[in-house]
């Protein structure tokens, strides 16, 4: 893994930003072999981007002036769902995504949430071995929320398989 780049910021979307997602996120979706993920070229609509950036649940990576990814994620009960991670693939393997999970855990940990959820693919490399190097555990069959078994059910009818659920317990953070 090359290094941090000295320059990287981690912080909450703004409006100025929204616009310069959706190009991240389809150079990213061109990372997934054929026929893994239904839409390539689909990208996040910007209402939803606008509802996360109002809800503090949107972040962005910045190398200097340039904005080079982003993370999403939803509310769920005591739970963050991280909905997507998105680095331009240039940027890749620099810790850029790490770092924007870190952001979306201490926001769950701020929040006094138990726990961050994701749904990815368990076989590829850049999704469930590196979510689970991070901590991150796949829920067992009989432990999975309605609503996270309601997403990897809509995935599987769009066509992506190979998909699990992942869970990491969140440690509230200390009140000083």
């Amino acid at each position: 893994m090359a290094a941090i780049p000295a320059t990287l910021r981690i912080r909450k979307a703004d409006a100025q930003d929204l616009d310069q997602i959706a190009p991240i996120e389809a150079a990213a979706a061109a990372l997934f072999p054929p026929g893994r993920i239904p839409d390539a070229q689909e990208t996040t609509p910007l209402q939803e981007l606008q509802e996360a950036a109002g809800e503090g649940l949107l972040w962005v990576a910045e190398v200097g002036e340039e904005l080079v990814g982003f993370c999403i994620a939803w509310l769920e009960d005591d739970r963050l769902h991280l909905e997507e991670v998105d680095v331009l693939p240039r940027f890749g393997g620099r810790g850029i995504g790490r770092a924007l999970i870190d952001a979306v855990i201490a926001e769950a940990r701020h929040r006094k949430l138990a726990e961050v959820t994701l749904t990815t693919f368990a076989d590829l490399a850049w999704n469930g071995p590196f979510y689970q190097r991070l901590g991150f555990r796949e829920f067992k069959r009989n432990e999975l929320p309605h609503a996270l078994a309601a997403i990897l059910e809509e995935e599987r009818r769009s066509g992506m398989t190979q998909r699990i659920a992942m869970r990491l317990e969140v440690e509230p953070t200390a009140e000083m």
